[in-house]
Order: structure tokens, then C-alpha cells, then sequence
């Protein structure tokens, strides 16, 4: 039974890991696919970021998918998009 139990965790976690790096990866597609999301302004080192982020120079990063946006919204997910190029 204690094996069964032990198991029955493992399984859990790996399915929450698997979950949550699907998660990260749709965000990321998402902010990719929106021109908007990319900082255009400002120097190297400029950053845009969902809400809720510190240290960013605006914290406005769209994201359009509902299910993305309510995440963000329960600090379930965070972005942080940085210009690493010159102007």
C-alpha cells in the first residue's frame, strides 16, 4: 500500500511538471505570436511584463488567450520580455 501511495505521488508531480512546462511554453508562444508584445522602445535592457511583475519599465505585456490571461491573473504564470538589442 505504502508503494502504491509513493507511486501515486511520483505520478502526480511528474504530471504537474509536464502541466506547468506545457503552460510555459503556450505563454511563450503566445507573447511570439503578438508583435505587440515585443519592446520596440526604449535601450538595451528595456523590459515589458504581464502584470504583477517587478522591475519593469512597463507592465502591459498583452496577452490575448483567455485561459493564458486568467492564469496570469491568479499568479499561476508570469513573462518578462527584455530588448537585448541596440536601438
Amino acid at each position: 500500500m505504502r508503494s502504491s501511495n509513493i507511486g501515486l505521488f511520483m505520478a502526480q508531480n511528474e504530471e504537474s511538471r509536464v502541466a506547468a512546462t506545457q503552460a510555459a511554453q503556450a505563454l511563450a508562444d503566445a507573447i511570439v505570436a503578438s508583435p505587440a508584445s515585443t519592446p520596440v522602445v526604449g535601450e538595451t535592457g528595456y523590459t515589458a511584463c504581464t502584470a504583477g511583475e517587478t522591475g519593469c519599465n512597463r507592465n502591459d505585456l498583452p496577452v490575448t488567450n483567455p485561459i493564458l490571461a486568467s492564469a496570469i491573473a491568479n499568479d499561476h504564470i508570469s513573462a518578462r520580455v527584455e530588448r537585448i538589442g541596440t536601438t
